[in-house]
């Protein structure tokens, strides 16, 4: 144990002239206690993961341990059910979800967006309608960027 730590606990003692001692190793307890708990960090159970979102879990945790922020065991579950939802199952999707996230400096999870501001639905649900509806859309904005683009050649 440093000097300097022993120092403070007599400092602190001095504040109890009629136990000096005991409030001294009081201290020096209580600050060895709390250097442990802070370096013990709480071990997340993966467990329920699938293999091949893993890694993909393991990314996030990561990174927000970066971000100096940590998950309870409840928490990483309901991350993991949502990166399921927004990623309809797929794996591959998922990775896209967290990198999108962590390259933007993200604290959450968010639905994969097209480099143009608008949100790309991966739901699977859609009546054909509205999925006929959607990639007609998204075909009109390509043909307008594609045109803006040619008029600048010009």
């Amino acid at each position: 144990m440093g000097k300097d730590l022993v120092q403070k606990a007599e400092e602190y003692a001095k504040t109890y002239p009629d136990c000096q001692e005991v409030a001294k190793q009081s201290w020096l307890a209580g600050y060895d206690a709390g250097k442990r708990s802070k370096s013990r960090k709480k071990e997340l159970d993966l467990s329920f993961v699938p293999t091949d979102f893993l890694p993909i879990i393991k990314r996030w945790v990561e990174y927000k341990q970066e971000r100096k922020q940590a998950y309870t065991q409840s928490g990483i579950e309901a991350c993991y059910h949502k990166l399921l939802e927004l990623s309809n199952t797929n794996p591959n999707i998922a990775m896209a979800v967290v990198e999108q996230s962590i390259a933007n400096n993200w604290a959450g999870l968010f639905e994969l967006k097209n480099g143009t501001g608008i949100q790309l639905s991966q739901t699977t649900n859609q009546s054909p309608g509205s999925r006929r509806e959607s990639v007609n859309q998204f075909a009109e904005l390509s043909r307008g960027l594609l045109q803006g683009l040619a008029s600048k050649k010009d």
